[in-house]
């Protein structure tokens, strides 16, 4: 994991999350979905060199683009890895990779990360396009 004035660089890993799974079957892409889904977890130490707390935002930027997150912490997170819900938000991080096909790569999507300011960004920003393929 380093540190620079540019950020933090993380190995984003996304995963399947039953309450985010929940949310989604129980309201769709509404407010209970896009609240569990725009989360990374990182370690409490990544947290801190962000000078970050719990519930802080985090702008999170990689090859594909940026997103605009809530970041927690979890001891069990190893240094240098944030955890995602698979949802929009880990998806437009990952992008797609012509040599793989365009199949997403959610399992190690490199991003910088740095404190945000502002609100989450909203779910119809990252879904622009799908409805029209």
């Amino acid at each position: 994991m380093s540190t620079s004035a540019e950020g933090l660089s993380l190995v984003i890993i996304a995963h399947e999350d039953i309450y985010t799974s929940i949310a989604r079957q129980r309201e769709g892409l509404g407010a209970a979905y896009q609240e569990r889904a725009a989360t990374v977890v990182l370690s409490p130490a990544a947290l801190g060199q962000l000078g970050l707390r719990d519930g802080d935002l985090i702008q999170l930027t990689g090859a594909a683009g940026t997103v605009v997150v809530k970041g927690t912490s979890d001891s069990a997170v190893e240094e240098g890895i944030g955890l995602m819900p698979i949802s929009p938000y880990s998806n437009f991080l990952a992008g797609d990779d012509a040599v793989q096909g365009c199949m997403l790569n959610l399992r190690h999507i490199r991003v910088t990360a740095r404190g945000a300011e502002g609100d989450v960004t909203p779910l119809s920003d990252l879904l622009v396009g799908w409805a029209h393929g």
